[in-house]
């Protein structure tokens, strides 16, 4: 298996879709100050992509959920501590850099894996929308039920205005790709 790559079109689409800092921005800011999971929005936004209807979002009982819960928010947690840390040493200091950027790529890699694991079962997950259905009626729709399913105790009072700007720049991704 070295060297065979896996096909996963979310994943392509994530790096494409992350890489407009505006959204990168806005998704970080929905994870951290409101709760959300960025890989279930970035999913959210793709199926809209391909003119999927979300219907159910996966449990936290299900692989992907576990995934999640178990691995994905650890090493995250994990690399935010090892940010934190400083040293006047600078060797401990150059240590510190090295470990923080091999938890970022690990970090990275645990997303690839969730992104697959949405990726294989997203057919569970959806259903087609009507062909005049509009990409914006599409993606408030997809977005809206996303939103009602992971609403958090931790949401900010301000949280609309962080949805309402992922919508907005979300639709604009779409309109232009």
């Amino acid at each position: 298996m070295e060297g065979v790559k896996a096909v996963n079109p979310l994943w392509e689409f994530a790096l494409d879709y992350y890489a407009n800092q505006d959204i990168a921005q806005c998704l970080l800011a929905l994870q951290d100050r409101d709760g959300y999971q960025v890989n279930v929005l970035i999913f959210t936004i793709w199926l809209t992509s391909k003119g999927l209807k979300l219907q159910k979002l996966p449990t936290k009982e299900q692989q992907v959920g576990r995934w999640h819960r178990d691995i994905s928010v650890n090493i995250r947690a994990l690399r935010q501590s090892v940010k934190r840390e400083s040293s006047d040493n600078e060797a401990l200091a150059l240590v510190l850099a090295s470990c923080y950027r091999k938890l970022l790529s690990a970090e990275l890699a645990v997303e690839e894996v969730e992104l697959m694991l949405l990726y294989q079962q997203h057919l569970q997950y959806t259903d087609v929308f009507e062909e005049h259905v509009t990409i914006a009626a599409r993606l408030n729709d997809n977005l809206s039920y996303c939103w009602q399913q992971l609403k958090t105790t931790q949401v900010a009072s301000d949280h609309k205005l962080r949805e309402l700007q992922l919508l907005q720049l979300s639709l604009n991704y779409l309109q232009n790709t």
